[in-house]
């Protein structure tokens, strides 16, 4: 019996006594999230419905729980076929007014679930400390409920998710299908279209092209970055008004749960031949996917064309074809000197562009099409000014030379397209079509209308395929990327030749160019520059770019006046456990804490919290390393943590409090002008000098 008194003393002294009451302690100050918990919570008692709730603190650090149902009760067994419907108990445009829509179609389409007998497990995640009120710099981590939730499929291969956000009743489903580079499967999407049509529920893609997420140009929801992390096909619905305005009807929740689960009854859950590379295209009401396997045949099926083509081409006029490509091979260097001119005229655009914005005191915005159509017609502006050199050049045949590169061009980069990813098929053979069209033609006007046309298809399909809300974040600072701006040239430079072919053939009818086409040639170079740079200051005036505030309060450990700490500790053995409490006025966000070493690294026995082990290898820091403790947004107030240190550690505890609302008892500056405002308060303690 003392073996096991000593024994329980000894536990009662080696862990912290609050990681048995956390679970009290830590529920989240989200007072929107706690009611929609405990209202849930009540629901599905009510109607005998089993649910887990699952707190995200101890391994997240996270105040707040997620209700997850399993439908049947989860199995243990191997290979199981497992679909979540995820929905956040709080999001970050929700106002938290009521009971939002999300939740009332998670219920419904629980119940029709329990009305059906499938042949799969189905989870139904309600998800705890998805909204974050901080901006994105300081934000710690995103999507805690969801982390928590990718970690419990034994089989992520087996598992499909769709995360569904909404507030409001939609009158329109927006579909976001990639968080990156990676689309989601072909699998995932084929049974939508039928499905919505079937039941009467409009739909759309966020992004219809998926070279723009291969290409960086757009990136999805974090949430399917996060889901892509832990390799579990996801999609993400949110909800819109049709065409922008009230005059929609809302879609019931009932008729969204019958709609979920006859696509959770439909899905192919078969991991072999999956799908990466398709094409989608929608016209309206009509949705056609083309898979991998029927775009290789496409293209295939228009080479063999093309080069039947060429070789009847050849048979009949063999002798002029070996005389015009004896001249290509020989002026070959030519296209090269004009691509490096290009990339270097592209290259000094940007150093103009980024001249003009400090000189005229104008942001730099990244998301910006106005700035980068008005980069690139300052470079092709600077480009056209070589022409006079270049017509000085003896080329024999000027106009099939130019014909002939371009083609070659074109041909080449779709070859290197469809090498790096056949989804990229699509915006190249349009342009390459267009270009053997040009080098056939053998009049000025229209070969100089084809040479305005291709670069035009090329951003008209990017811009129509980020679909009729503009959804999706365009990532547009391309010009600080060498790649890309060698990309660019790539892309341009069959364009550029087919009009120096179109200068070319109204020289040889004219003897000299015309000045009709010169003027509107640079007239329309110069009205893309200033429409453009008009574009991109409009937009600024529309948008203009939040100018973040960020304000610090230090206070002295013997005089709290908004930040109160208060530190007790015991020892057993070589441990000391502290005792840490928290008080703050007002609402903080967050706090957060931190202990700094002076000396080697120690380490840290238990706490309940997560932690972080940083070494610090500035020269400025007096700190060898540093601890960071892990914590949520809205904390409880006050808030009591325990952590377990070695007797012999020395240095110091940093705890701050974060506020996001302007109070004038806790900041003494005037109010901020900008919405951005973020007060931080903090305060340092010294731990175990006194016994050292």
């Amino acid at each position: 019996m003392k073996a096991v008194g000593l024994s329980l003393l000894f536990i009662f002294f080696l862990v912290p006594q609050g990681i048995f009451s956390q679970e009290e302690g830590t529920e989240s100050g989200n007072p929107f999230e706690i009611s929609r918990r405990l209202e849930l919570i009540r629901l599905l008692t009510e109607e005998g419905i089993p649910f887990e709730v699952r707190s995200l603190f101890s391994e997240y650090g996270g105040f707040g729980s997620s209700v997850v149902v399993y439908l049947p009760p989860k199995l243990k067994t191997e290979d199981a076929q497992v679909f979540i419907l995820a929905i956040p108990l709080c999001s970050e445009a929700d106002p938290g007014e009521r009971f939002p829509y999300g939740l009332e179609a998670g219920l419904a389409f629980i119940k029709k679930v329990r009305e059906r007998n499938l042949k799969r497990e189905i989870w139904v995640a309600f998800l705890g400390d998805e909204a974050s009120r901080l901006p994105p710099d300081l934000r710690k981590g995103s999507h805690t409920g969801l982390e928590d939730l990718l970690t419990l499929p034994d089989d992520p291969e087996n598992t499909i998710m769709i995360y569904a956000d909404f507030y409001d009743p939609p009158e329109k489903i927006l579909i976001h299908h990639s968080g990156g580079r990676d689309p989601a499967p072909l699998s995932l999407l084929q049974p939508i279209p039928g499905l919505c049509n079937s039941y009467g529920v409009p739909f759309t893609f966020a992004v219809k092209s998926n070279e723009l997420y291969k290409l960086g140009f757009v990136e999805g929801p974090s949430v399917l970055s996060s889901s892509l992390i832990y390799g579990v096909p996801s999609l993400y619905f949110e909800g819109t008004r049709e065409g922008g305005g009230p005059a929609g009807k809302p879609i019931p929740a009932e008729l969204l749960g019958d709609l979920l689960l006859e696509y959770t009854d439909s899905l192919n859950f078969s991991m072999e031949n999956l799908d990466y590379h398709y094409l989608i295209f929608q016209f309206r009401d009509k949705t056609v996917f083309v898979p991998e396997l029927t775009t290789v045949i496409i293209l295939w099926s228009l080479a063999a064309l093309g080069f039947l083509i060429f070789l009847i081409y050849s048979i009949v006029l063999r002798r002029m074809l070996i005389i015009q490509w004896r001249i290509f091979f020989r002026r070959s260097w030519v296209i090269v000197i004009l691509f490096i001119i290009l990339f270097l005229t592209l290259e000094g655009s940007e150093l103009f562009f980024g001249f003009l914005l400090s000189r005229f005191a104008l942001p730099r915005n990244n998301i910006s099409y106005g700035g980068i159509i008005f980069t690139l017609s300052i470079a092709l502006t600077l480009f056209s000014l070589i022409d006079p050199f270049f017509n000085q050049l003896k080329i024999p045949r000027r106009v099939n030379f130019y014909g002939n590169a371009a083609v070659i061009l074109i041909i080449l980069g779709t070859l290197i397209a469809v090498f790096l990813d056949i989804t990229f098929i699509p915006a190249f053979i349009w342009a390459s079509l267009f270009t053997v069209l040009a080098a056939l033609i053998p009049f000025s006007l229209p070969v100089y209308v084809i040479a305005f046309i291709i670069p035009l298809q090329i951003v008209g399909f990017m811009l129509t395929s980020l679909g009729e809300f503009g959804a999706g974040i365009p990532a547009l600072n391309h010009f600080h990327r060498i790649w890309l701006i060698l990309f660019i040239a790539v892309i341009a430079l069959p364009s550029v030749l087919i009009f120096k072919r179109a200068s070319a053939l109204a020289r040889e009818r004219k003897k000299q160019q015309p000045r009709f086409f010169w003027l509107i040639s640079r007239s329309i170079m110069l009205a893309g520059c200033m429409g453009a740079l008009t574009f991109y200051v409009y937009n600024l005036s529309l948008e203009p770019p939040a100018n973040p505030v960020r304000r610090l309060v230090t206070e002295n450990p013997g005089s709290p006046e908004i930040l109160d700490v208060t530190i007790s500790g015991r020892s057993f053995l070589a441990r000391r456990i502290l005792e840490i409490n928290l008080r703050a006025r007002g609402e903080p966000v967050r706090f957060d804490l931190y202990l700094d070493s002076v000396s080697d690294p120690q380490p840290i026995y238990a706490a309940s919290m997560p932690f972080i082990h940083k070494e610090n290898e500035t020269e400025d820091s007096p700190f060898e390393t540093t601890l960071e403790f892990i914590l949520g947004e809205s904390p409880p107030n006050p808030f009591t943590t325990d952590i377990v240190l070695p007797r012999t550690f020395s240095g110091f505890l940093r705890v701050e409090a974060l506020y996001t609302r302007y109070d004038p008892s806790l900041d003494s500056e005037p109010p901020p002008a900008e919405e951005d405002y973020v007060l931080r308060v903090t305060r340092t303690i010294p731990i175990g000098f006194e016994e050292n």
